[in-house]
């Protein structure tokens, strides 16, 4: 992926998905991006792993960036999710979403997001806890339906274990809905981001032909101005009153 403009993104955060990392954030002052992961660490991606058509969107703006404290800020969020003996956040996404928390209460960075990634990173968040307990259950019923089938061929009592198994199915059809649902919020978040970003850019390029145009404008206008300025004036203009005579009045002719 190429470098955002360094005129244009310098406090600007950009995030982008990729196959393996759903929420991968980087900034202009830095060398590396950097994915939360489920593990409870941080992988840094160098800019050269990253496709150069990955589709890049603005993640926020820092008004008084420092690559210090921005790392800071990760590490902080990297010590509250290691060796406390307990998942403190169950998914990738979840993490992502605490670290821009601590990002915008970081006040020395003057952090403001982009109302549109955010949203779809509190809808990956939500999703991602959704799959997380999704699997989870899908993982029980497996071994549920496994115990199941031995009980019936040893004869056993089977009907609290089929109420169950039709429980969690029921449960999985839930499950399913709402990752569907956050699905859908999540491509009408991107859909949000590039109309926003679209009609941004067409008012930007508006204000440029009309800068233009004012440009072109007051350069013939200075043109004509200068060629009044020049231009040899009326023999008339140039005498003086009470002092010119006709020709024919004059001495000698």
């Amino acid at each position: 992926m190429s470098r955002p403009k360094k005129e244009d993104s310098k406090y600007t955060a950009y995030w982008c998905d990729l196959k393996d990392d759903l929420f991968v954030i980087f900034t202009l002052s830095d060398n590396e991006a950097i994915a939360f992961q489920k593990d409870k660490t941080m992988k840094k991606i160098p800019y050269r792993d990253i496709p150069r058509n990955a589709k890049r969107r603005e993640l926020g703006t820092f008004y008084d960036y420092k690559l210090k404290r921005f790392q800071s800020v990760a590490k902080k969020v990297m010590e509250l999710n290691k060796g406390t003996g307990e998942k403190r956040e169950k998914t990738a996404m979840e993490i992502t979403k605490t670290f821009i928390n601590f990002v915008y209460e970081e006040e020395k960075l003057k952090f403001r997001g982009n109302r549109w990634s955010i949203s779809i990173l509190d809808a990956y968040a939500i999703k991602s806890s959704y799959k997380e307990e999704l699997d989870e259950l899908k993982e029980s019923q497996v071994n549920l339906k496994k115990e199941l089938e031995n009980a019936k061929k040893a004869g056993k009592g089977v009907t609290a274990a089929s109420r169950a198994v039709d429980d969690m199915k029921l449960s999985i059809d839930s499950l399913n809905d709402y990752i569907n649902k956050e699905n859908t919020r999540i491509k009408e978040y991107k859909n949000n981001y590039d109309k926003e970003k679209k009609e941004q850019a067409e008012e930007a390029e508006k204000k440029k032909e009309q800068a233009e145009k004012k440009r072109k404008e007051d350069e013939i206008a200075e043109k004509k101005r200068l060629a009044d300025w020049n231009r040899p004036l009326p023999r008339d203009a140039t005498m003086w009153k009470g002092d010119y005579k006709p020709k024919s009045e004059r001495k000698g002719k």
